[in-house]
C-alpha cells in the first residue's frame, strides 16, 4: 500500500470513528463540533446524524418526506426550525405527538371537537401578547397554543354541546365540560400578589396556569383554587400540574391509553387504578373517582365517583334451567374512611334506581361524597336478587381511594 492509498484509508477510518461517537451528541454539542476545525465541521453536517436530531426534536412525518424538504439539507432544515422554535427544542416534540394523539382520538370519537379548534398562534403574536399585557408566559404554554389557540366555543356555549376538549364530567345537579381557551387578555387574573391566567373553564370550573410565583405557587404552575366556606373573598390553590405542558401532555396519554371512561360519546375525566375493579360471579364493578375543586372549601373536599356495571353472558342453560341470572339491584353498603374516622352507609337502591343486570348488559350512576381530610377512601358492597329463584348475594366494591393532592397552605387573596 502507498502512501496516497494508506492517507485515503486513514482518513475513512477517522470519518467513521467520529461519525460515531458524533452520534451520542446532541444538537448543542454538534453545532461546537462545526467550529473545531475542517475534519470536524465535514463530519458535523453529515446528513445522517442533523435526520436523527430533526426527527428527535421536531417533526417525524416530515423528516422522512423529501419532497417536502427539497433540496436543503438536514442541517439547514433544522436549524431553520430552531430559528422560529428555539424556545421549545426540548419539548416541540412531544407537544406534537399529544396534539396527534388526541385528534386521532376526537376524530374518531366526536370530530366536532376538532373542528372547534382555533389556528395556532405564531411567536410574533405571543412576544404581542406578552408586550401588550406586560406578563411573561411559560415556554410550556406557549408551545401548546402554537398548534392551537384554544377552541371556537366560549365555556357558556361548550356546556351544553359537550365540546370541551379537556373532557366532561357530571355529578347531580353539576356539570363541568372543560373548554380550552383561547389566549386572551380578559383571561388573566390577578390573586393577591400573584397573576394568572385562565385556559379552561366550565360553570363552576377554573383552570389557571400561574404567571408569577407566590409562597406556595411556582411560575408555570397549573392550579385551580378552593374557597374558605363562608368567606368567598379568600382562596387556596390545588396543585394540578408542575407545568401547562405536563398538564397537557398528561391528558393526551390517558385517552390514548383509554384511561378515562368514555359514556355516549364523551370523555368523562374520572381517575382510575386497576386495584378499583372487581368481578363477582358474572358482574363487573369498576369505580373511577375524581376530586371536584370547584365544589369544596378548606376541609371540605367534595369527590364524585362513577360506579360502573359489566354484565358478562349468560351461563349454559340446560333443558330444565331457564336462569340466565338476570339480577336486580336491591341496597347498597358503604364504609367510608375519612381519617381515623369511619362512617357506615346504608340505602335502598342507586340515587333512586333499582337497576336490573340482563346478560350482556351495562349501567353507571356517578354519586359524590365529602371529606374532611386531603385524603379518604371507601369500601363496600350491593345486594341484588336473582329475578327468577330470588336468591340474594353480594357485589363486592373494591376499597378506593379519593385524594385531592396537593393544597397549598397560604392564604391568597381573590
Amino acid at each position: 500500500m502507498n502512501t496516497d492509498e494508506k492517507c485515503v484509508v486513514d482518513g475513512l477510518f477517522f470519518y467513521d470513528v467520529l461519525l460515531h461517537i458524533f452520534k451520542f451528541l446532541d444538537y448543542r454539542s454538534l453545532l461546537n463540533c462545526l467550529k473545531v476545525c475542517k475534519q470536524f465541521n465535514e463530519v458535523a453536517k453529515s446528513e445522517v446524524l442533523w435526520k436523527r436530531l430533526y426527527n428527535k426534536h421536531w417533526d417525524t412525518i416530515r423528516s422522512n418526506d423529501t419532497e417536502d424538504r427539497g433540496k436543503t439539507s438536514w442541517h439547514q432544515q433544522f436549524i431553520s426550525e430552531y430559528k422560529d422554535k428555539w424556545r421549545y427544542v426540548d419539548m416541540y416534540k412531544e407537544v406534537l405527538q399529544a396534539w396527534v394523539d388526541i385528534k386521532s382520538f376526537y376524530l374518531q370519537l366526536s370530530p366536532p371537537v376538532i373542528f372547534s379548534l382555533r389556528d395556532g398562534l405564531t411567536e410574533e403574536e405571543l412576544d404581542d401578547f406578552e408586550k401588550t399585557t406586560n406578563v411573561k408566559l411559560p415556554n410550556e404554554l406557549r408551545c401548546v397554543y402554537r398548534f392551537h389557540d384554544g377552541q371556537v366555543w366560549q365555556a357558556a356555549e361548550a356546556a351544553s354541546n359537550n365540546l370541551g376538549l379537556f373532557g366532561y364530567l357530571h355529578c347531580y345537579d353539576h356539570v363541568r365540560n372543560e373548554v380550552f381557551l383561547p389566549l386572551r387578555r380578559r383571561n388573566l387574573n390577578r390573586s393577591g400578589d400573584c397573576r394568572h391566567l385562565l385556559v379552561s373553564e366550565s360553570a363552576l370550573f377554573k383552570l389557571y396556569v400561574c404567571l408569577e410565583g407566590f409562597k406556595d405557587v411556582k411560575f408555570g404552575n397549573v392550579v385551580n383554587k378552593l374557597h374558605f366556606l363562608n368567606a368567598d373573598s379568600y382562596s387556596v390553590p390545588h396543585l394540578v400540574a408542575q407545568n401547562f405542558k405536563e398538564y397537557f401532555v398528561d391528558f393526551a396519554n390517558r385517552i390514548k391509553t383509554e384511561y378515562f371512561p368514555v359514556i355516549n360519546g364523551m370523555v368523562y375525566k374520572f381517575y382510575t387504578e386497576p386495584s378499583q375493579k372487581l368481578e363477582t360471579r358474572n358482574i363487573t364493578i369498576q369505580v373511577h373517582t375524581a376530586f371536584l375543586p370547584e365544589r369544596s372549601y378548606v376541609e371540605h373536599y367534595t369527590h364524585a365517583y362513577l360506579v360502573r356495571f359489566s354484565v358478562g353472558p349468560s351461563p349454559p342453560l340446560s333443558s330444565v334451567d331457564s336462569d340466565d341470572g338476570t339480577c336486580q339491584l336491591v341496597s347498597r353498603h358503604w364504609e367510608i374512611a375519612d381519617g381515623e374516622k369511619v362512617d357506615v352507609v346504608d340505602g335502598a337502591g342507586v340515587i333512586g334506581a333499582y337497576p336490573i343486570f340482563k346478560p350482556n348488559s351495562k349501567f353507571s350512576y356517578v354519586s359524590c361524597v365529602v371529606l374532611h381530610n386531603l385524603v379518604g377512601s371507601m369500601k363496600g358492597h350491593f345486594t341484588v336478587k336473582n329475578l327468577r329463584t330470588n336468591e340474594k348475594y353480594q357485589l363486592i366494591v373494591p376499597e378506593f381511594k379519593m385524594s385531592c393532592g396537593f393544597i397549598g397552605k397560604q392564604v391568597l387573596s381573590c
